[in-house]
């Protein structure tokens, strides 16, 4: 007492300036506050210096006036529901108290806790209801409830949301944060289940599953005597379980493995742990949920790179299938999708070597509009693979166009098509070298594949594209740029050639006639016609 006493004369001199205030939710440290007694200066602990072992010690008391000393912030509320915690220790039988005044100096909330002798850590001591006050800046005073309590803070903590934390699964559930029932403590910063009490005693947290999945579950629990655990899985609103794992009854200490809860999909769910033997004793100190391991990935590939982002790409992770409950799901919304086919197929650890089905699934896309595809696997089920394409929406959509030939050499896509102001066209200019060349169209980024075996030549430069068994082809007979241009209305693909070598240039008056219609040069040659580009009309 007379160290305490002598570190205020030491600081009188060193007198609190008020600070902004703390907004809460936050926690309230000792650290740089006011604190104070009746009749006495203000004082500060300065940052750095360890007093008390960081713990302001709230039982030490001004004998002369018998007055407690008390720790005090300014915060800014908001009218809700604060739930609070304190993080102490004491060496005898404690009381804290709480008190929340307004800026004039009433008390206008307070709230009292009572612990037990020789506890250190952090405790839920309560809820302080503050609905009926208005939002603005408020005082925060907190003391021991008895000038002897021999009791030392440390932090307070307020929490809008006390019934459990918010992690992002899998992880660790810490149980200083939990919502005890009867019969449940919080000691030593665990859970604490006593003896001799009704077997309905539990903690539950509200938690964040950040995906789908299996979860293996784990406690690490310290026992005095038998005890049986569980771990339920909850839905947010507390109405539903969707898995349950429980240990058999043991004596063991340490970590225990529970088995696997599975996950529908990712969201806010709730976290019970529940007691199931009325005589156990035991302390929890953590919940672990760890990602089950497939023994194998799988991933979608196909035909559609608005689906899937990519075509026909083994590798693409983006595309990988979640295990939910032995069956592998893929999905994607909002997707903006034109009528056609959509191929693809479902790989075993991202290699074509293992894939299926034997032959593309198909997926039929009857209309154009806004979908959401959800593709399902079924390794127990004979490898089933299913897709579902559900229209959630209207959509006018524009087809891109694509070509997929030997144009570089190799048979790969070349450039999309670029579609003409209108929406009437698109185009696509390459340069090529004089040659034989083969390739496919490819319509709307899915695997609508147009050939129906149409040679292109100069005198044989239009034509219209169907679905066949033969590639098209193009007989580029002089190097240069060449145009081709898909019109939606017909699907016939055009091709501009460039200008022929060895032309006769005292017959190309005869030959070649130029007319203006609507301001636009147009250029007829050999009965067809052309704009100023060379662009076949």
């Amino acid at each position: 007492m007379r160290k305490l006493f002598s570190f205020i004369a030491a600081m009188l001199v060193a007198v609190a300036a008020n600070a902004a205030p703390v907004a809460l939710p936050a926690v309230l440290d000792v650290t740089n506050v006011s604190f104070r007694s009746e009749g006495m200066p203000d004082f500060v602990i300065e940052e750095g210096q360890d007093y008390a072992g960081t713990y302001f010690d709230m039982g030490a008391h001004d004998s002369a006036n018998d007055t407690l000393l008390y720790a005090e912030w300014d915060v800014t509320i908001e009218p809700i529901k604060y739930n609070i915690a304190v993080d102490v220790y004491n060496t005898n039988s404690w009381c804290v108290q709480l008190y929340l005044l307004n800026q004039a100096g009433d008390i206008v909330k307070n709230l009292r806790y009572k612990g037990s002798s020789g506890e250190k850590g952090q405790f839920a001591i309560g809820v302080l209801d503050l609905n009926d006050l208005e939002a603005g800046n408020y005082k925060v005073r907190a003391h021991a409830a008895t000038a002897w309590s021999a009791m030392k803070l440390k932090d307070i903590i307020f929490d809008v949301d006390y019934q459990g934390v918010t992690v992002d699964l899998p992880g660790t559930l810490l149980p200083a944060y939990a919502e005890l029932s009867a019969g449940a403590t919080i000691a030593n910063n665990a859970i604490a289940f006593a003896p001799s009490t009704a077997n309905s005693e539990s903690a539950k947290w509200n938690v964040n599953f950040a995906k789908a999945g299996d979860f293996n579950v784990t406690i690490d629990i310290t026992a005095s005597n038998g005890h049986t655990y569980g771990v339920k899985l909850v839905s947010a609103d507390g109405q539903t379980q969707i898995g349950a794992v429980a240990e058999d009854q043991s004596w063991d200490t340490g970590v225990k493995t529970l088995g696997a809860i599975s996950v529908p999909a990712a969201g806010n769910y709730v976290v019970v742990l529940t007691n199931a033997t009325q005589w156990s004793e035991a302390l929890l100190n953590s919940i672990t949920f760890a990602a089950a391991t497939p023994a194998h990935t799988y991933t979608v590939a196909g035909s559609s790179d608005v689906a899937f982002g990519t075509t026909w790409a083994p590798t693409n992770e983006a595309n990988d299938m979640v295990l939910v409950e032995g069956i592998y799901t893929w999905e994607k919304s909002e997707l903006t999708l034109s009528a056609g086919t959509i191929e693809f197929k479902v790989l075993q650890d991202h290699d074509w070597a293992t894939c299926w089905p034997a032959n593309n699934y198909k997926l039929a896309i009857a209309e154009s509009g806004i979908y959401t595809l959800t593709i399902t696997f079924e390794p127990a089920n004979d490898n089933k693979v299913s897709a579902v394409a559900t229209k959630t929406g209207e959509a006018v959509v524009i087809p891109t166009i694509a070509m997929h030939g030997n144009f570089q050499g190799g048979w790969a896509d070349t450039e999309n098509f670029v579609i003409a102001e209108g929406d009437e066209t698109a185009s696509l200019t390459l340069t090529l070298v004089a040659g034989n060349y083969e390739f496919g169209m490819r319509i709307g980024g899915s695997g609508n594949w147009t050939a129906n075996g149409v040679t292109f030549t100069r005198a044989n430069a239009s034509a219209e594209v169907v679905a066949g068994s033969g590639n098209l082809k193009l007989e580029a007979d002089k190097d240069g740029e060449y145009v081709f241009t898909w019109t939606y209305a017909t699907n016939t693909l055009s091709v501009s050639f460039p200008v022929a070598s060895g032309i006769d240039n005292t017959n190309v008056a005869a030959k070649v006639q130029k007319v203006m219609i609507d301001g636009q040069l147009l250029i007829i040659r050999d009965g067809r016609i052309f704009n100023a580009q060379g662009q076949l009309q």
